[in-house]
């Protein structure tokens, strides 16, 4: 025997010990949830322990897309993960509404660090992702991200339930089939009230993806622009009024030449004021104190 070779199980060597070892789903507050969603949420409950979890696990590992069995602090995460999920799946458009931030936000997964005094927490959601990356390695789960080139970015990733994973809870294709309908004719009334036309189901389909996808690059520019505004008040707070006043003249005049500004005296002279005012404001105000100028 070799010096030093443990004859126990290396089951568990291959990972940390996890900040919370029995992470649990909290669902969210919701007025209304579909009955669809409610029965495979609440079939989900104790499936990582059943024997057909067990069973998609040895055909993974027999097929060569899985190498050993999860460790218990990985089954642990999935056991939380999957009600999440689960909860915020949309039949109609195939993908589960939530971020993988706010699904480990809600199943305890997300870790917050604080590195020094002047940073603020920094949040991980590594375990979320290995999580879900397993759950797709053995067939459970669709789980994919697009780049978005307006923002430069991504959309958040569409996480889909897939067929073997429905097979596994014991919901049957009419289920599914039903639910989807089900759901075109809802969001087809909601058309309805709002004086919309009805759409087909692929026109719906389309029609719900393209709302999503605005929605968030709507969000994601607006966050970039507060973002910008924080780094030029950082800047500005090392700056007088006579230097920020003569920045914001000089972007004024900029956007004359451009033609984006009117040729109007007076409105420039309001504007110079106005802009001037508000950084003077932002650059001094408590929020901006907080930060450290050296981060812009």
């Amino acid at each position: 025997m070799l010096v030093g070779v443990s004859t126990k199980s290396t089951k568990n060597h291959y990972s940390r010990k996890a900040i919370n070892p029995n992470p649990q789903f909290n669902e969210p507050k919701r007025d209304s949830i579909r009955p669809f969603v409610r029965k495979i949420t609440d079939r989900v409950k104790g499936f990582t322990t059943s024997n057909n979890f067990k069973l998609v696990i040895a055909n993974a590992k027999q097929s060569g897309k899985i190498k050993r069995y999860p460790v218990q602090d990985r089954i642990n995460a999935i056991a939380s993960l999957l009600p999440a999920v689960c909860f915020h799946y949309d039949a109609l458009m195939k993908r589960s509404n939530a971020s993988v931030t706010t699904l480990a936000g809600e199943c305890g997964l997300k870790t917050e660090t604080k590195r020094t005094a002047e940073d603020k927490f920094r949040s991980s959601i590594s375990r979320a992702r290995r999580g879900l990356i397993y759950l797709r390695q053995i067939g459970l789960i669709e789980y994919t991200s697009k780049h978005c080139q307006v923002t430069g970015g991504y959309f958040p990733s569409d996480i889909n339930l897939t067929d073997l994973f429905f097979e596994a809870i014991d919901i049957s294709k009419t289920a599914i089939e039903d639910e989807i309908k089900s759901k075109t004719t809802w969001e087809n009334k909601k058309r309805a009230k709002a004086g919309l036309p009805k759409l087909f189901r692929d026109e719906l389909i389309a029609h719900l993806w393209d709302n999503m996808k605005n929605r968030f690059i709507e969000y994601r520019i607006k966050r970039k622009a507060q973002g910008e505004k924080r780094i030029q008040a950082l800047r500005d707070s090392e700056r007088d009024r006579a230097a920020i006043k003569k920045i914001v003249q000089l972007q004024i005049q900029k956007e004359i030449i451009a033609g984006t500004f009117p040729k109007d005296l007076r409105r420039a002279q309001a504007e110079i004021e106005h802009r001037t005012n508000e950084r003077m404001k932002l650059s001094r105000s408590k929020i901006i104190k907080t930060y450290s100028p050296t981060a812009a």
